[in-house]
């Protein structure tokens, strides 16, 4: 089923994952032929994120201004699918369960039943958007002609412990942020431990060396801290490891803000910051 408001569409699928009724956002250019084939990007959307703000302008409480995907499948003459990230638990939450990536793979299928032609696909995200595009590299590195990450989270035990360990921003704690996580996967690393790894893009290191990645991460941000160490600088580093030639590329962007210090706000808008512009013309370049 399909609603049209302006260049968006709400589409509505049933998922093959479970038979639930899924939906995603479509933006499509002005100009959109149904004749025409156009490339497609995938972007899971951020923790706590509806498909509409990862579109738009973000949460109202974001501290790092938000431009979103407004305005880029116009400019570039692509369509966006932005899924809305139902977890097994919670709704707007889902930190790459399974169903959650079994819609993204099957969502190119969906669209070209609905009629849309499609040439590349690809995908990326900011956060959470960027965990669950990374896992879905891993997973199903065969869909996709490129990707990237912002800021994504490459490990999810690690990015648990370093949680409940304090090493991130205290909002973590605030906002109950382990006990959601436990909710959604059942439990602590210790309890279900396979949840957490199948769930991160840190145990698919053979299959993201076959597809082409650009990672931007920030060694100052607060949220999803240790970067070099246990998320997407280490990810970088395992696959050039195993495959020299591997196109994958990472980018730390902390030092171009303008920045002169990095106090708490200024750490939470390192995490924040995305420019899904600059990444589709990365992208783009990738058929």
């Amino acid at each position: 089923m399909v609603k049209f408001t302006d260049n968006l569409k709400i589409v509505v699928f049933k998922s093959n994952y479970d038979n639930s009724p899924r939906e995603l956002l479509l933006s499509i250019p002005l100009d959109f032929d149904l004749k025409k084939t156009y490339p497609l990007i995938i972007s899971p959307h951020p923790f706590g994120f509806s498909n509409l703000e990862n579109y738009s302008y973000g949460t109202p409480d974001l501290l790092e201004p938000f431009k979103g995907w407004k305005g880029i499948p116009e400019k570039y003459k692509i369509l966006l699918a932005i899924p809305y990230g139902h977890g097994k638990v919670f709704d707007s939450i889902s930190l790459s369960w399974e169903g959650q990536m079994a819609d993204i793979r099957d969502m190119p299928t969906f669209l070209k039943n609905d009629g849309f032609k499609l040439s590349s696909i690809y995908i990326g995200g900011l956060s959470m958007g960027g965990m669950e595009s990374l896992t879905a590299l891993g997973m199903f590195p065969e869909l996709f002609s490129a990707g990237f990450s912002f800021n994504g989270i490459a490990d999810l035990k690690a990015w648990y412990l370093d949680i409940i360990n304090n090493e991130t921003d205290k909002k973590m704690l605030e906002m109950e942020v382990p006990s959601v996580i436990e909710q959604e996967l059942g439990g602590t690393p210790k309890e279900c431990a396979n949840e957490y790894l199948k769930r991160s893009a840190i145990n698919y290191i053979k299959n993201l060396a076959k597809v082409p990645i650009k990672i931007y991460w920030s060694s100052k941000e607060s949220i999803v801290v240790n970067q070099e160490i246990r998320q997407t600088r280490k990810l970088f580093d395992s696959v050039k490891e195993l495959n020299p030639d591997a196109e994958i590329y990472e980018h730390d962007h902390s030092f171009e803000h303008g920045f002169k210090d990095f106090d708490e706000t200024q750490r939470i808008r390192c995490h924040e910051f995305c420019d899904f512009d600059l990444a589709t013309k990365w992208l783009l370049n990738y058929k």
